[in-house]
């Protein structure tokens, strides 16, 4: 997985010391600067964190929306909303609507589509549309002191034959989910002809968040416009796996936005700041006194301009606004005059850090304040603020500096043993930490070494970890691949194994089978299992090694050394040495993970396979060692010796191959050896010609020292007393595994 570049805690405390520091710098800067100067930097320093504090505020309250889009997208995919049950979400949208009160609607809008239209947007089936709200309704009744209760309803609403039907769930103010039922209503409207429906589904909005702009909920028809609500929704489409199309609409109190943008410099009712909400086209969407009213023009809402403050006005109408927009900034700061008084102002975009899209993107943070303001005690704030910001980079350079040593060493600590576990070294290990957060992190990496190490006495964990370094997912199924199979068998090892008692059986098979392992890894082959004393061993899969056949014999013979010293040393306890027997093969296999879902084993399977493990049983008739099949002696013949066997056809194949005995090392034979093999392939030429009498008087006496010239001897005798059939090919056709 690729990431870009992460900090680490040495650069992010380098760069917050020298932001530090550039702010230090920065501050000694002004207090050199005129009371002027001075008086601007402070002015737009304070405005943009009020800007930003409110901007964090408001885009907190208004991302509550799209969270509850992303929260119900989650719980869809969890299987804790069932949408073919109506009573599963009218449930889950009451719950929502109970747990927050900033919360004025749910309403999920369901169609069956068709397909984009031409002209992007979203042909629609006219049956199975259908629509379902939970909403806070005002309610006037039993209201005291012109106090306005609120209730939560249930609405649904289903198209039939082009024609919408609507039924109305009212609950009395605090009733529970299971109160009230459903009342028929008239007929409304086709949901999915609604802009917050269409809107969304078009093709170049699908599956996007889209905010509305400020308007009054419909859901307060009932009462006067100046009792309505002002709200903002935000909308956004699933695609369901039944083909259905799902528009969820979720909708904020908008009268929140009014608390937000009161915030105060110094928090008292002296301070000059104006803090307001505007949109792109100078509306200011918040009011700066409770009995402000918003009036509607070009179909969106606004403050009606007889409540708007002249220094605001002003401030929406200078340049540094008209910047804003114009020059698509993030924000913007500037002056104007007003009645022989001067102002600053700033801007802070909502769009670029909140990523609203729709009619929120647009929408700005605007702080006004006269600048006479600043003016007041400006020298005793100069010295205040030297001093104290030289404690804290103080304060900050030591606790810092400790902290981050402290964390340092403990990470260290934590990453030198994950990084060796990815190595897939689970040694036990206990290095010193002074954090108990460390401390409990570094326990649970210990106890699941102990469990990795429990699992590597049933499982190779080499296995795992090429799996792992290859990132095979460990799913059933498989792949070809051309893989180098070795088979290994010990000779007579039921003879062997009666001969001792099961723990000196199990003794003895342990550090046999660890030197056999251990020649396999040297040679980055791997273990896919020991079938009792039997080995099955694997080249180029799962991961893929170069030059896999010649490391399969190099395995092969450093297995026959490393047991023969094995089998020499004190730790043989004196044993009978054991004769093993080996089959190679090169071949495209079946390679892939099989069993059951709850169980499964990395292996290779295949006819490739099968003919490694016959090869191996072949060592039987010939008296040899290591077999191997032409793939492997037509792959490795430029490193190691090879003699011709035979030409074979395996119990369960009916063509025949040819058979060799892996020698040594190319250059390295003993020349006694190396002729006896010589004398043997021309005598086995001969007696493929049928010149038996040739073949038996060329093999000479090498027949009372090598097993196979025997055995291919007695075949010319029997041949020259009862000669082949006439279609005869040499083939010798194995009449067991």
């Amino acid at each position: 997985m690729r990431v870009g570049f992460r900090p680490s805690l040495g650069h992010l405390f380098l760069v917050s010391v020298f932001g530090l520091a550039v702010l230090l710098c920065l501050l000694f800067y002004v207090l050199l600067r005129g009371a002027e100067d001075i008086n601007l930097k402070a002015a737009a320093r304070l405005r943009a964190e009020i800007g930003q504090d409110v901007a964090h505020e408001t885009i907190a309250f208004l991302s509550q929306a799209s969270d509850e889009i992303d929260d119900f997208q989650r719980r869809l995919d969890l299987g804790l909303v069932d949408l073919n049950k109506p009573e599963s979400l009218e449930s889950d949208f009451f719950g929502r609507l109970v747990a927050n009160e900033r919360l004025s609607e749910l309403t999920l809008t369901f169609a069956t589509k068709k397909d984009f239209g031409a002209d992007g947007l979203l042909e629609l089936n006219p049956e199975g549309r259908a629509q379902w709200s939970v909403f806070r309704m005002r309610d006037e009744a039993g209201a005291k002191d012109g106090a306005v209760s609120e209730r939560i309803v249930t609405r649904r609403v289903e198209v039939e034959h082009a024609t919408a039907h609507a039924w109305l769930k009212a609950r009395t103010p605090g009733a529970g989910l299971q109160a009230g039922t459903f009342v028929p209503e008239a007929a409304g409207e086709d949901p999915t002809k609604h802009p917050s429906f269409w809107g969304v589904t078009k093709r170049a909005f699908f599956d996007r968040a889209a905010w509305s702009d400020l308007h009054r909920t419909p859901l307060d028809a009932a009462l006067p416009p100046e009792r309505r609500r002002m709200v903002l929704t935000v909308q956004r489409a699933f695609e369901l796996k039944d083909n259905r199309i799902a528009v969820l609409r979720v909708g904020l109190v908008a009268e929140e936005l009014d608390r937000l943008t009161q915030l105060r410099a110094e928090h008292s009712d002296d301070d000059p700041h104006r803090v307001f909400l505007v949109n792109a086209h100078g509306g200011v969407m918040t009011r700066f006194k409770p009995g402000d009213a918003f009036i509607e023009t070009n179909d969106d809402f606004r403050l009606d301009a007889e409540h708007i403050p002249p220094e605001v006005a002003a401030a929406i109408s200078s340049p540094t606004f008209k910047e804003l927009a114009s020059k698509n900034l993030s924000s913007t700061e500037g002056r104007f005059e007003l009645n022989g008084a001067n102002y600053q102002v700033s801007f802070r975009g909502l769009g670029a850090e909140s990523g609203f899209s729709g009619g929120l993107g647009d929408w700005s943070i605007g702080v006004v304040v006269p600048e006479a303001y600043y003016l007041k005690d400006l020298m005793t704030i100069q010295t205040r603020v030297m001093l104290v910001s030289l404690a804290v980079m103080a304060v900050i350079l030591l606790g810092g500096w400790w902290t981050l040593r402290l964390v340092r060493k403990d990470l260290n600590a934590v990453v030198k043993v994950t990084a060796r576990m990815r190595e897939f070294d689970f040694q036990p290990s206990d290095p010193p930490v002074a954090l108990r957060d460390a401390g409990e992190v570094l326990d649970g990496l210990e106890h699941a070494k102990t469990a990795m190490r429990a699992l590597g006495k049933y499982a190779p964990l080499s296995l795992v970890k090429q799996l792992y370094q290859a990132r095979i997912e460990p799913k059933l199924g498989g792949e070809k691949a051309v893989a180098t199979i070795l088979f290994s068998d010990i000779k007579d090892f039921t003879t062997l194994s009666e001969q001792l008692t099961p723990d000196a059986l199990a003794q003895a098979l342990g550090v046999y089978l660890e030197a056999m392992t251990t020649c396999v890894h040297e040679y980055q082959g791997v273990i896919d299992k020991y079938i009792g004393d039997a080995v099955m061993a694997l080249w180029n899969i799962p991961a893929p090694v170069a030059d896999h056949p010649n490391r399969a014999c190099a395995a092969a013979l450093a297995c026959v050394e490393r047991t023969g010293a094995l089998f020499a040393s004190g730790a043989w306890k004196s044993l009978p040495p054991w004769v093993t027997r080996f089959g190679l093969h090169t071949d495209t296999v079946m390679a892939g993970h099989y069993g059951s879902p709850e169980r499964m084993n990395y292996t290779a399977l295949g006819d490739g396979v099968n003919l490694a493990s016959r090869l191996e049983g072949l060592n039987k008739v010939y008296g040899t060692t290591i077999l191997v099949s032409e793939q492997i002696q037509q792959a490795a013949r430029e490193r190691y010796a090879f003699r011709l066997l035979d030409l074979v056809a395996v119990k369960g194949r009916m063509q025949a191959l040819r058979v060799y005995e892996l020698l040594g090392p190319a250059g390295q034979i003993d020349s006694k050896r190396a002729e006896r093999a010589a004398n043997y392939e021309a005598a086995f030429e001969l007696y493929r010609a049928r010149d038996f009498a040739g073949a038996q008087a060329l093999l000479g006496a090498q027949v009372s020292t090598d097993y196979a010239s025997r055995m291919l001897s007695e075949r010319c005798k029997d041949y020259i007393e009862e000669a082949p059939l006439q279609d005869w090919n040499g083939v010798f056709t194995a009449k067991s595994k």
